[in-house]
């Protein structure tokens, strides 16, 4: 009776640990397969509403609500505080930012850096989570290519982390117009924010949160996702009665430096 207990305890643990075995590496945890099924679900996205929290080392946490409709229209509301907020919408003509009582704009006509792939590059581009010029689809396909990336699979959660690939990296780096020297910018950024580790909600194939990490951390968490068809007004902006906009286009005739906050970086 023993034996035959002993050899039906042997089968169940053999059995449990091939299943745990087999959960742990099967093709649904591939991580070629997670990444072409994450851009296979990016790719669909045309409209979208998120919101966005968004932490640098230990500041305090900076929440924006983003609307996009692909490719080239992006709206962003970001709270600095209780009273303060910053607006940035692109209407394929204009940029806008809004912080206070001051309007700045920006003719998106003139703008050098702004390519097919990265419409939304200026001198004065959208942070607070996204990549600088890419909207949330291309910040997150981005992110997929420029770090060298490894998948682990929980039940309902899939995690990729590794480091920044750096060949790959300065070929991105290049396909965009800094002005730094590329060789000290692509080693200032492998230093500062080396490994990646990304969240993904194993259900949709959606990004719940991700870590970059080095000299410096920075945290995004993305939530109450919506993909509903935006209207017009949801993307649209419209200037503050009495506010006349200051034009900051490179080389505008009254062009100025824009004042800097959390959400602008160039």
């Amino acid at each position: 009776m023993n034996i035959k207990h002993n050899i039906l305890n042997s089968i169940i643990i053999t059995i449990a640990m091939a299943t745990s075995v087999a959960y742990a590496n099967p093709k649904s945890c591939n991580t070629a397969d997670i990444i072409q099924k994450m851009e296979q679900r990016l790719d669909t996205i045309t409209d979208y509403r998120v919101t966005i929290e968004s932490v640098v080392n230990d500041q305090k946490p900076a929440e924006m609500t983003l609307y996009g409709k692909r490719p080239d229209l992006l709206k962003a509301v970001m709270q600095l505080s209780e009273t303060d907020k910053l607006t940035i919408v692109y209407d394929k003509q204009y940029q806008w930012i809004e912080e206070g009582n001051m309007v700045y704009q920006v003719n998106l006509s003139k703008s050098e850096r702004r390519t097919a792939e990265r419409p939304f590059d200026t001198d004065y581009s959208l942070a607070g989570g996204l990549l600088s010029g890419e909207d949330y689809v291309g910040t997150i396909k981005t992110m997929l290519t420029i770090y060298d990336l490894k998948a682990s699979c929980q039940t309902n959660t899939i995690t990729l982390t590794g480091d920044l690939d750096i060949p790959k990296f300065t070929e991105y780096t290049k396909s965009r117009n800094i002005t730094a020297p590329l060789d000290e910018f692509v080693k200032q950024f492998a230093k500062t924010l080396k490994k990646a580790t990304i969240k993904i909600d194993k259900s949709n194939y959606l990004v719940t949160s991700y870590n970059l990490a080095g000299t410096d951390k920075f945290k995004v968490l993305f939530n109450d996702y919506d993909f509903s068809p935006l209207t017009a007004e949801q993307l649209s902006y419209k200037i503050p009665e009495g506010i006349k906009p200051i034009d900051i286009t490179p080389g505008a005739p009254q062009s100025e430096p824009v004042p800097a906050t959390d959400g602008v970086s160039n």
